[in-house]
């Protein structure tokens, strides 16, 4: 039977011992289109083999033209073979301590690590929407952006983000003159003979609300 419920099911585990950040991304909810897409390209793929086949037994020497086009095939099913395996199977899990942010994804026996130094991440920000598919996090790191998990609910998105800006304090301060430069767009300035004191109070009180700003 559907279970309605199964799709708002919490799928983000953060925990936080003393300066180190864990945090696990479940499976998504909704992976039967990831089965329907293994399922239908595997199809798919068998009947452009088995054309590719009776077309080389009856014209061998047509082999070399049909060739390239078939490479393609085998590409583009590896392709749709990868993100429904990801898609369907995918785990992250994300570790923050001693300077180091680590994010491990692993999809059966398929694994991807990246190690990244909190001193390179200047940016981290919860991203939703309106649809529950664009909810997610994005963290900027030497200027590269990266997306960490997909299809989360919104209370995740934004407390993942608000925690991962504690544990990586460099972020949240860069987060906060972001969002001070997108709220203002450079029209605003301080008053002339405003002591660094105030500003800096001010935008130390900013911080508490960057989770749900963003």
């Amino acid at each position: 039977m559907f279970d309605v419920y199964k799709i708002f099911r919490p799928r983000v585990r953060i925990r936080r011992r003393g300066s180190t950040l864990r945090v696990r991304i479940e499976r998504k909810n909704r992976r039967s289109s990831y089965f329907h897409l293994i399922c239908v390209s595997t199809g798919v793929f068998a009947f452009i083999c088995s054309v590719f086949y009776r077309t080389a037994q009856r014209n061998p020497d047509d082999i070399l033209y049909i060739l390239p086009f078939f490479v393609l095939v085998l590409i583009g099913y590896g392709l749709a073979l990868a993100i429904a395996v990801w898609g369907a199977f995918g785990i992250a899990e994300i570790t923050v301590e001693r300077g180091l942010f680590r994010w491990r994804r692993t999809a059966l026996k398929w694994t991807r690590t990246r190690d990244i130094r909190t001193t390179d991440i200047t940016d981290i920000r919860a991203i939703t929407s309106w649809y529950r598919m664009g909810n997610r996090v994005e963290i900027t790191a030497a200027g590269t952006p990266h997306t960490i998990g997909d299809e989360l609910l919104r209370d995740e998105a934004l407390q993942l983000a608000h925690d991962l800006r504690l544990a990586i304090p460099a972020s949240s301060d860069q987060h906060g003159q972001n969002l001070y430069r997108r709220g203002h767009r450079g029209k605003v300035r301080r008053p002339q003979g405003e002591s660094s004191e105030v500003s800096a109070r001010q935008d130390e009180a900013r911080k508490p609300f960057a989770a749900w700003e963003a």
